[in-house]
């Protein structure tokens, strides 16, 4: 069996040779200062997941509420309700909206935001906003001691409202 050691700077005809030589191995740096590309990769997958939770994402799922789709539109046309008596005219329930993102790294204005994204990409001009549910001071005290972050969830409505005629 042939074992390479050191980085290739040695050879080993056998196991036990291989053994001996690895109680004095030292691993090379490299000049980014990781002794793999694993460690290389760790580091930036560690980064990158810090990142995003820094960023404050808000995560969004749709569920589709009967058969009818609409094209996606901006943004920018979806209007926010606070409650159905709000909405003028006829409307079609499109979606049940659910928003979730990490306590520390978001607030109220991001999920509301991130249900309007969510609604524009399925084709709804409105959403009828729910409760956002906060965790409980237990909770976040508890987050807080074992370095962990917890959840808001919100839950909306998405709609289509028709045009005025």
């Amino acid at each position: 069996m042939r074992v390479l050691v050191d980085g290739g700077s040695r050879f080993y005809g056998d196991f036990r040779a291989a053994v001996v030589g690895l109680r004095s191995f030292k691993p090379r740096r490299t000049v980014s200062g990781f002794s793999s590309p694993h460690d290389m990769r760790t580091a930036a997958f560690s980064i990158a997941f810090s990142l995003v939770l820094i960023a404050g994402c808000v995560q969004t799922q749709a569920t589709m509420l009967g058969g009818q789709t609409y094209p996606p539109i901006t943004e920018d046309q979806v209007r926010i309700y606070l409650n159905v008596d709000e909405i003028p005219g006829r409307y079609d329930q499109v979606a049940i909206l659910h928003a979730q993102g990490a306590t520390g790294y978001t607030n109220e204005s991001q999920m509301y935001e991130a249900l309007r994204r969510r609604a524009a990409r399925i084709g709804a001009n409105g959403v009828v906003v729910g409760n956002i549910n906060e965790p409980g001071a237990g909770a976040q005290v508890a987050a807080a001691v074992f370095g962990m972050t917890t959840t808001r969830r919100g839950e909306a409505l998405a709609i289509y409202v028709y045009p005025e005629e």
